[in-house]
């Protein structure tokens, strides 16, 4: 998208924090305004539009249902088909007073596009507005003009005040980690408390059989082991004892 957009190195926290926004704003997520820059981004650059208005178009496109690919490449058709329309599509525009590009032979930014597409629909039904939008846009393009007109001009105003806000990306993902982190104590403490019932179970009978055995190994202390342990059924027990003490160490 950079290079699409003739930007460098040193803009590329401004980018984070204008899909970052966009995402935050609509529908979409950042996955799908990436890939949605990447398969319009180039007949945005020729149109003249900037990264800002490039993505007010795709938040539109968002909220009216279509994202990802399918969004730049509706994109791309619509802005194809305005800048360089058939007859047919010129003859519509001028009858209906529509011009998309300004002064300096850029397109104009979505806001007023809008505006322009509200004014010179006025009156007419669902069916009049979509067959005009497609006949000026075509088959894909029209989803683009669609978008435009129903967000409306001060919606996307706001998209791209908005979309100019510094440090939104770091903000979303500090969130992002202050969510992950009350969850992972969530979790500590659960199995903390898993931790504590379980030892409230298993302790009593492991210490009634470390009792035992203590007491059964200071009770053999007591006697004369050097008798005892000519007997070989009880030297065969005292060194399991034994054996069963190191492994309990």
């Amino acid at each position: 998208a950079m290079k699409l957009f003739g930007l460098q190195a040193k803009d590329a926290s401004s980018i984070a924090d204008m899909l970052a926004t966009a995402a935050n704003k609509t529908t979409g997520d950042v996955e799908d305004f990436s890939v949605a820059l990447k398969q319009g981004g180039a007949v945005a650059k020729l149109a003249g539009l900037k990264m800002n208005q490039k993505v007010v178009a795709l938040e539109a496109l968002a909220e009216s249902g279509v994202k990802n690919s399918d969004a730049g490449t509706s994109m791309k058709t619509a802005f194809i088909q305005l800048l360089k329309p058939t007859e047919k599509q010129a003859a519509l525009a001028d009858q209906l007073n529509l011009s998309f590009v300004n002064q300096a032979g850029n397109m104009k930014n979505m806001a007023a596009l809008s505006a322009d597409l509200i004014k010179a629909t006025d009156g007419m039904t669902n069916a009049q507005r979509a067959a005009t939008f497609a006949t000026l846009a075509g088959t894909d393009g029209v989803r683009t003009l669609n978008a435009l007109y129903a967000a409306g001009p001060e919606a996307l105003k706001k998209y791209a005040d908005a979309n100019r806000e510094n440090g939104t990306a770091n903000e979303i993902a500090k969130e992002k980690m202050d969510n992950l982190s009350g969850s992972m104590e969530q979790l500590g403490g659960a199995v903390q408390t898993l931790a504590i019932e379980f030892s409230g179970l298993v302790n009593p009978a492991i210490r009634s059989a470390v009792d035992w055995l203590t007491g059964a190994l200071t009770d053999l202390s007591k006697l004369n082991m050097r008798e005892l342990m000519k007997d070989e059924d009880i030297r065969g027990v005292v060194e399991a004892f034994v054996a069963l003490g190191n492994a309990v160490k």
